[in-house]
């Protein structure tokens, strides 16, 4: 049991562990130009088509924008189309826009506008893969952690995808935790039906030396059983004497071989010296007051030091079948 509790701790500690671990960031593939490109393009558009310019907000706004760009996935971008005409088209709307932030003033409005639209039009097929912030080739610049270009990425950086496995990790942990209490059923059943152990209700007598001691077993498998006391004093008696002398269970004219392994308030474990055949397990159990029926129980530790083996004639047999007269 311990190290099962053990193995289910270990798997809920290593699930926690990559619960709370950041989400993995899987390159992306984008057509045409970036977001944050897109953005800051349409809001210069309307500033200039719909006389927005002369805004006395309008210089801060355009400055916010370039300050919020996520210029590392952008230089990404860039590298990936291998187009330096667009390079150079962007380079000189930002010099414009960037001037207009500082000044208030465009200087060529309707040439800026014509050079964003060639862009959006030379950058409409182009589809090329983004690596991640951390991935750039030129390691410039920090990420923005709020940039409006996710790529198709949420603010924060992380896929959707990565977050639908994320909230699959708490089923997964249960899954593991499940699968490994079932194999631990299925554990005790195996050892159950390959001991073939029975619930049942034997009279039987322990004979330890030279006490008799009259009582019930109340689970007979094919190596061992429970053996109860016919009374407490019978009991008692039997945590005194258990391990003092070579024992034998006797079971009408059935004689066994047994030794006491572990010691119990209520009850006894006894453990057989040769594993019982299928034929005298049966014989056994025909003779229960209660029908017998199947349990599931974990293994028993030894609790009892064994006896010295006898020197006797009959210390070499196990199970021996005597006359009923």
């Amino acid at each position: 049991m311990e190290w099962i509790r053990a193995g289910l701790l270990v798997v809920l500690a290593l699930g926690l562990c990559v619960g709370t671990g950041a989400p993995l960031r899987a390159a992306e593939v984008q057509c045409g130009p970036p977001l944050d490109w897109q953005n800051l393009s349409n809001l210069t558009r309307r500033l200039v088509r719909e006389a927005g310019a002369s805004e006395s907000d309008a210089p801060r706004t355009i400055s916010a924008e370039l300050r919020d760009m996520n210029w590392q996935r952008i230089r990404a971008w860039q590298g990936q189309t291998a187009r330096p005409d667009v390079t150079q088209l962007m380079k000189q709307s930002v010099e414009e826009l960037r001037n207009y932030a500082s000044t208030g003033q465009f200087s060529l409005p309707w040439l800026l506008i014509e050079k964003l639209d060639q862009i959006d039009h030379l950058a409409a097929e182009l589809c090329v893969e983004i690596p991640n912030a951390e991935q750039a080739a030129d390691g410039a610049g920090a990420p923005k952690l709020n940039s409006r270009a996710g790529f198709g990425l949420s603010p924060n950086g992380g896929t959707l995808a990565d977050y639908a496995r994320l909230s699959l990790l708490p089923l997964v942990v249960a899954l593991l935790a499940v699968a490994v209490k079932a194999g631990h059923i299925g554990l005790k059943w195996t050892q159950t039906w390959r001991n073939v152990r029975r619930a049942c209700d034997v009279s039987a007598t322990l004979h330890i030396g030279p006490y008799t001691l009259p009582g019930t077993i109340t689970l007979l498998g094919l190596r061992g059983c429970r053996f109860v006391g016919a009374d407490e004093t019978r009991q008692s008696m039997l945590a005194v004497v258990a391990g003092s002398a070579d024992a034998r269970l006797s079971i009408d004219e059935f004689q066994i071989n047994t030794e006491v392994v572990a010691l119990h308030a209520n009850w006894s474990a006894l453990s057989f010296d040769a594993p019982l055949s299928k034929e005298t397990h049966a014989a056994i159990l025909e003779r229960s007051r209660n029908k017998a029926r199947t349990v599931a129980l974990p293994p028993l530790e030894m609790a009892i030091h064994r006896a010295p083996a006898s020197d006797g004639p009959d210390a070499g047999s196990q199970v021996e079948r005597t006359s009923l007269q």
